[in-house]
């Protein structure tokens, strides 16, 4: 097996052989991958010179948690963090169905409150919306505890980005160019893989017309397994919040109804045989071509 210390071996396993004299056997022992006879033919230990870069590592890393906890600590306790009525059951309906549309009351009713401000469901919507579909998994089988410390979490971002504006520590505007170039750059790249970034507007069609009809056929292919679905994530937002998007409950069952009746017949003609609603453009935003509002993709 050569060299090995503490922590990288099973505890059974580690346990004999950490107990063993120099040159003799173990008994048997057994393990979860199962029966094993140890013989220690060497031990060596490595001098300071071999552990030192790890050594100040461990200990930096040791001292900045101490140091994080402390402050934390410190931030928290004056601001006397609570959680507000009903805020598990409230968590878990919105991480069930993040797409729904909270009420006025619901959205502005706090999940957590302190001193001096407070955690609304809307907030908690937003961050659970922006997450990958396996940590809303998680937190939709999380008991109350784990809910409640996620919470906390959330609301000890907050207080950590009140503090830092009231100390002064501003992001830069070379930072948010860096931040929006970047969002840019993931918005080009799914544009790209799912064929959007080569719209060509024909002679005679509109911009709008163009984007429904490239649309259309992403839609056709998603639906016919000829395409993969690409989920958003934390970039759902921005669009949610320029174009106010929402699910037509009524069109998706009637979308759904369309599909069956052509899996049923086996027809091979296109599933989507209307045109869809292509999503309003901010009125601020035109083409220079057409003069028509860009389309929302």
């Amino acid at each position: 097996l050569g060299f090995f210390g503490r922590g990288m071996m099973v505890p059974p396993f580690e346990e004999a052989a950490f107990a063993l004299p120099l040159g003799e056997v173990s008994d048997v022992v057994q393990s979860g991958f199962g029966f094993h006879v140890i013989l220690l033919e060497e031990r060596r230990t490595p001098s300071f010179e071999d552990i030192a870069d790890a050594y100040r590592m461990e200990l930096q890393t040791e001292r900045t948690m101490v140091a994080e906890s402390t402050y934390l600590a410190e931030l928290e306790g004056p601001a006397n963090v609570r959680l507000g009525d009903d805020a598990i059951e409230l968590v878990r309906r919105i991480t069930a169905a993040p797409e729904d549309r909270l009420s006025r009351s619901e959205a502005s009713n706090p999940l957590t409150i302190w001193e001096g401000g407070e955690l609304p469901a809307e907030e908690y919507r937003d961050f659970v919306v922006g997450q990958p579909r396996e940590i809303r998994q998680q937190i939709a089988v999380a008991g109350d505890q784990q809910l409640e410390s996620m919470l906390r979490d959330l609301t000890r971002d907050k207080l950590l980005l009140a503090e830092a504006l009231r100390m002064g520590v501003e992001s830069t505007e070379e930072d948010e160019e860096t931040i929006i170039s970047d969002v840019v750059n993931q918005y080009v790249l799914i544009a790209d893989f799912l064929g959007l970034d080569s719209l060509q507007v024909e002679e005679g069609t509109t911009l709008t017309e163009s984007v429904s009809r490239a649309v259309r056929d992403l839609m056709s292919r998603l639906v016919a397994n000829e395409q993969d679905i690409v989920p958003l994530g934390p970039l759902a937002l921005p669009l949610r919040a320029l174009y106010g998007q929402r699910v037509g409950e009524e069109a998706v069952e009637r979308i759904v109804a369309r599909v069956d009746e052509l899996r049923a017949e086996g027809a091979a003609q296109p599933i989507l045989a209307e045109p869809p609603v292509v999503a309003p453009a901010p009125p601020s935003v035109e083409s220079p071509a057409d003069g028509e509002p860009e389309p929302g993709l």
